[in-house]
């Protein structure tokens, strides 16, 4: 694998983002450097990506590293993106991508299956992360 001179480091809700993330960037030939996921079990992985924002932010600008951060909108992406610069505003030269899919995830997986979907449905969790590789394929 091609290294890329980039430190990539992913904030994100759960292992189905990460995996989603890592598989994209396998297939630009890139690595993550580090995952900060939430703790399954202990409460919502939305909050969990707004309460390690800013401190993933801030050692960005410092150590010059990507930060990828995935958090699903629920029912509001607007609201989700301004919840997140709620806690730190990013200034110009950060290298920071905020992903923000409108319902969750499997809402893309959806779509990139095909199927025309509707943003305010649940659609069903894939039975184990790395099945999302054919998604990002």
């Amino acid at each position: 694998m091609k290294k890329s001179g980039r430190s990539f480091v992913v904030l994100c809700e759960d292992k189905q983002h990460d995996a989603f993330i890592r598989r994209f960037l396998r297939a630009a030939k890139l690595r993550v450097n580090l995952s900060v996921i939430a703790p399954g079990g202990r409460g919502a992985g939305e909050k969990f990506v707004r309460a390690e924002y800013r401190k993933r932010v801030l050692a960005s600008r410092k150590r010059g590293n990507v930060l990828l951060v995935m958090i699903d909108a629920d029912n509001d992406a607007a609201g989700r993106m301004r919840q997140l610069e709620s806690e730190c505003k990013k200034e110009k030269g950060d290298r920071v991508a905020v992903f923000i899919p409108a319902r969750n995830i499997e809402t893309w997986f959806a779509f990139l299956g095909g199927e025309e979907v509707d943003e305010t449905k649940t659609y069903p969790r894939l039975s184990r992360e790395k099945e999302c590789r054919v998604y990002v394929d």
